[in-house]
């Protein structure tokens, strides 16, 4: 039996293998529903099913996380700022240790902006992502690079080099910022931001 090739414009065509594009990446919508015995049996699933390489997700620096914190009370007494900013990691290692184990990185987006680090109150979504610029520099760099470097201490350098990162969420679109003075950008904020994580690793 002759076998016919696949015409394209017209020109006969040999066979190739498909790329399976959705196996690069997927996405999974925040990170604190990655801590779900539920979500975490599903996407066990998804990635031994689909041989998934990377998955990408918002809310890293959400509130919800518990990353970031420069006040004590909490609802369980009146607020007092704290000498300096204390970052958490707990509930970020329980993802990104189960990420791991599937044998999935992570596709690392570097947001949304803690509630006590914003310039602005307004939100958006039903989750409340607060996207407005950092309202001090200093301490969103410090939060970015104590990040990384904690990966790189709890993963190691050669692993956390594989991973992808994310300035921003959707960074090429308008900023989400308002008031009647021009700010930079949080991609902007946060591309600064990633630079003394990087001085601070062998190139």
């Amino acid at each position: 039996m002759t076998r016919s090739l696949l015409r394209i414009d017209g020109e006969p065509r040999e066979e190739s293998a498909f790329p399976h594009v959705w196996s690069a990446c997927i996405g999974a919508g925040r990170a604190n529903e990655a801590l779900r015995a539920d979500w975490q049996r599903q996407f066990a699933e998804v990635a031994d099913t689909l041989k998934v390489k990377y998955v990408r997700f918002h809310g890293l620096f959400h509130d919800d996380m518990f990353v970031y914190r420069e006040s004590y009370g909490g609802g369980f007494g009146p607020n007092s700022p704290l000498p300096s900013p204390v970052h958490t990691f707990s509930y970020v290692d329980k993802v990104f240790d189960f990420l791991l184990e599937q044998g999935v990185r992570p596709f690392v987006e570097l947001g949304f902006m803690p509630r006590e680090l914003a310039t602005q109150t307004e939100t958006l979504f039903w989750w409340g992502a607060h996207c407005s610029p950092p309202k001090d520099m200093r301490r969103w760099s410090d939060l970015v690079t104590a990040t990384v470097e904690h990966w790189i201490g709890r993963y190691g350098l050669d692993e956390v080099r594989q991973w992808r990162f994310e300035v921003w969420n959707e960074p090429n679109l308008v900023p989400p910022t308002s008031g009647p003075a021009p700010r930079p950008s949080t991609s902007s904020c946060t591309r600064r931001a990633c630079g003394p994580s990087r001085r601070s690793t062998p190139s």
